[in-house]
C-alpha cells in the first residue's frame, strides 16, 4: 500500500515537471521564431533612440585629453558614465567594484577605440575614420536604454573580427529623439 502511494506521488511530481519542461521549450522555440524576424532583418540593420544633446557642454573634466579630439573625449566620458557603475562592496570598507552594463557592447567600443589609437599613433587616423568612430560612441550610449539583445548577440558573435564589430556598428541608424 505505502509503495502504491509512493509510486502515485512520483507519477503525479513528474507530470507537473514535464508539462513545466515542455512548455518551457514551447516558450524557448517561440522566442526563437520571433528573434528569428529581427535576426533576418538584421542585414539591414537596428534602429536605435539616442537621447544625446549638448554633450559638448556636459562635465568633460573626466575626459582626458586625447588625439581624437574633445568631441570624442566627452563622448568616451559620457559613456563610461553610462556603462560604469562603481559599488562599494561592503559598508565601512574602502574596496569598490565596478559593474558594466552591457559589457558585451561595452568591451566591444573599447576594442575599437584601442583599434583606432593604433591607426592615430601610425599617423593613418582619417576624417573617416574619426567620424565612423564617433558613430560607434554614438550607437553605444543610445544603446544603454534601448532593447538590444539581438544587436548584443551580433556582436557576441563576431567579437574575434574587429572589422565585423566595426560593419555592425555601422548598420545601427541613430534617431535623435530632440528631432
Amino acid at each position: 500500500m505505502k509503495t502504491l502511494i509512493l509510486l502515485t506521488l512520483l507519477v503525479i511530481a513528474y507530470f507537473p515537471m514535464r508539462a513545466q519542461q515542455v512548455w518551457a521549450k514551447a516558450e524557448k522555440i517561440s522566442g526563437e521564431e520571433s528573434r528569428g524576424a529581427v535576426v533576418n532583418e538584421k542585414s539591414s540593420g537596428w534602429e536605435f533612440a539616442l537621447a544625446l544633446k549638448d554633450y559638448l557642454e556636459h562635465d568633460c573634466a573626466k575626459a582626458q585629453e586625447t588625439n581624437f579630439g574633445r568631441e570624442i573625449a566627452c563622448l568616451l566620458s559620457v559613456m563610461d558614465e553610462r556603462y560604469l557603475h562603481k559599488i562599494q562592496v561592503t559598508g565601512g570598507d574602502v574596496a569598490v567594484s565596478t559593474q558594466i552594463q552591457k559589457p558585451v557592447v561595452y568591451n566591444a567600443v573599447k576594442r575599437i577605440e584601442k583599434y583606432f589609437r593604433a591607426k592615430v599613433r601610425k599617423g593613418c587616423f582619417t576624417v573617416k575614420d574619426r567620424s565612423l568612430f564617433e558613430h560607434v560612441i554614438k550607437v553605444a550610449i543610445a544603446c544603454i536604454e534601448e532593447d538590444s539583445l539581438d544587436f548584443e548577440e551580433a556582436l557576441k558573435q563576431s567579437k574575434k573580427d574587429l572589422n565585423e564589430q566595426i560593419q555592425l556598428f555601422q548598420r545601427v541608424r541613430l534617431n535623435s529623439i530632440y528631432e
